[in-house]
């Protein structure tokens, strides 16, 4: 195999077995769990973006990337080097069970991407793409129905002014979003620093319109945080 591959983990509920997915541009590569033998599948048409903010996140039986239509990227930062907007981002999409892979576009916006990266996250159990404006807002994108393009919502938009986009000499911070509260009022989210994202947890209220610092400030690696799917059955 090659060396540039990158590498994800997860369980077909289809087949339930567990599957590695291997991929890199123009090849892609799966191995299953008893089988013992890679297998190529179809290759991706758009190189997903790939570092710890953005490994994919898994729903409905599906692993899930964006990727950068015409991508420049610079030493420091992918993002910098000139404007992006919504219809340049893709979601790829590998369903694990059928091994083949949907190209799902971003919601029809006029909001320029800033140079922070956007992540790829799921709130509420549906696919969310978050994103800052080049107005320093903080925007997430919810697919309510997932694989439904026509379903894309705007789920949260707010001023940010901390701003998310400070380079800090291990890298660029953003925010991460984690968990929705109290009726879909309140968001809880984690201000990331450095290149694994350590950094605080801090709270958005939705009727007051307001970000708040929980005080909460730790150096765990919140870009290894992933959405909880129970695969493994008990055997007590």
């Amino acid at each position: 195999m090659v060396s540039n591959l990158r590498f994800q983990f997860a369980y077909d509920g289809l087949s339930d077995k567990y599957k590695v997915v291997a991929f890199c541009p123009n090849e892609v590569r799966v191995f299953t769990s008893g089988d013992n033998a890679w297998k190529n599948i179809q290759s991706f048409p758009i190189d997903p973006y790939y570092n710890l903010g953005n490994r994919g996140v898994y729903l409905s039986n599906s692993l899930n990337w964006f990727a950068v239509r015409n991508k420049v990227r610079s030493v420091y930062n992918p993002w910098q080097s000139r404007s992006l907007n919504l219809d340049q981002f893709f979601i790829i999409s590998l369903d694990l069970g059928m091994e083949t892979y949907a190209l799902l576009h971003l919601p029809q916006s006029s909001d320029e991407v800033s140079h922070v990266m956007p992540i790829v996250s799921i709130l509420m159990n549906c696919l969310c793409f978050t994103h800052f404006t080049k107005g320093d807002e903080f925007v997430i994108w919810q697919m309510r129905e997932f694989g439904v393009e026509e379903s894309w919502t705007k789920l949260f938009q707010f001023s940010y002014q901390s701003k998310g986009n400070i380079y800090n000499g291990d890298g660029y911070s953003n925010l991460l979003p984690l968990h929705v509260i109290e009726n879909g009022d309140t968001l809880i989210l984690v201000v990331c620093q450095g290149p694994f994202g350590k950094g605080q947890l801090i709270r958005y209220n939705r009727r007051d319109n307001r970000v708040e610092n929980t005080g909460i400030t730790n150096d765990m690696y919140w870009f290894f945080v992933k959405h909880y799917v129970e695969s493994f059955e008990s055997i007590c």
